[in-house]
């Protein structure tokens, strides 16, 4: 469980689906894939933290299927 001061200190992370996600911090604002930022951080729950992020994070690999 990582809270946002932890996060500032690891220059990166693994996602679920097993991809790299680079974490950076400028001006003391926590960036994820030098895109979305941490708008909202550290809301515990009982299974993790939450932080919430101003942008939409998908997968690289991400296939659509046409129906």
């Amino acid at each position: 469980q990582l809270l946002l001061e932890n996060l500032k200190l690891i220059p990166n992370a693994t996602s679920l689906q097993g991809e790299s996600i680079v974490i950076s911090v400028s001006q003391d604002t926590v960036y994820i894939n030098n895109k979305a930022k941490i708008i909202s951080s550290d809301i515990i729950n009982t299974n993790g933290i939450i932080h919430i992020i101003d942008k939409l994070l998908s997968p690289q690999n991400l296939l659509f299927t046409p129906k």
